[in-house]
């Protein structure tokens, strides 16, 4: 991707980062948080994370704040239905800053519940999380982001079925990212979400959390979601 992309766009996080970081381990960090993989908090409902349910659609909002006093929005509309012995999300979005370009952004994700067990009063669950992200300039460049994540969740779902609904959740995993173009690199690094979600009787949810990528001189994403339907 060409440098004046990064110098519009990044050049708070960049400018911070220390030299021996600025290739792959940099360039993971970069794609992971400026596409849906890591750019928005992981939305917490009960069919997220194992119960049965329709559709729904989800508007969400991530922050990546910077140290410069700078910060990266994240704007992005998720539908995500029933697959198999999963569930299907699909995102689109745009990632904007002061006095830059917009950066178009597509994601698909996938979970999977592995182990739940359920009471009256609720279930706790251990599931399988992936996405992609992809993260297209709208100026002229010679490069793309793209990103991956594989972790494992760790939530719990707390009220009768039927009922309001509280959701706690973490989830740890490990993100690969690219940049590509004049100035590509690729790089791995860890990754771990966490966040709290409610759910009405009648459908409507909310959720707030966050993403972390670490990385030195690096921030976490901040973000909430508003939910319709999947009850």
């Amino acid at each position: 991707m060409k440098r004046a992309l990064f110098l519009s766009f990044l050049l708070a996080f960049v400018s911070s980062v220390p030299v021996a970081a600025q290739s792959g381990d940099a360039a993971a960090y970069l794609a992971l948080t400026t596409t849906p993989t890591a750019a928005f908090a992981p939305i917490a409902s009960p069919v997220r994370f194992g119960e049965m349910g329709g559709g729904a659609v989800s508007f969400r909002y991530g922050q990546l704040s910077l140290e410069t006093d700078h910060a990266i929005h994240h704007w992005g509309l998720t539908a995500d239905f029933p697959a198999s012995t999963g569930r299907v999300g699909v995102t689109l979005g745009a990632a904007t800053c002061d006095g830059c370009d917009a950066l178009i952004m597509l994601g698909a994700d996938w979970a999977k519940p592995l182990v739940r067990r359920s009471s009256d009063e609720g279930a706790v669950g251990i599931g399988l999380a992936s996405a992609l992200g992809l993260g297209l300039p709208t100026t002229d460049g010679d490069g793309f982001l793209l990103s991956g994540s594989l972790g494992l969740s760790f939530s719990a779902v707390g009220g009768k079925a039927g009922g309001p609904r509280i959701i706690p959740y973490v989830t740890p995993g490990v993100g690969f990212g690219t940049l590509t173009g004049d100035d590509g690199a690729s790089g791995i690094r860890p990754m771990v979400a966490g966040g709290l979600g409610f759910a009405a009787a009648n459908g409507f949810g909310a959720s707030a959390g966050f993403q972390h990528v670490p990385l030195e001189g690096g921030q976490m994403v901040v973000g909430v979601a508003v939910t319709i339907g999947g009850r």
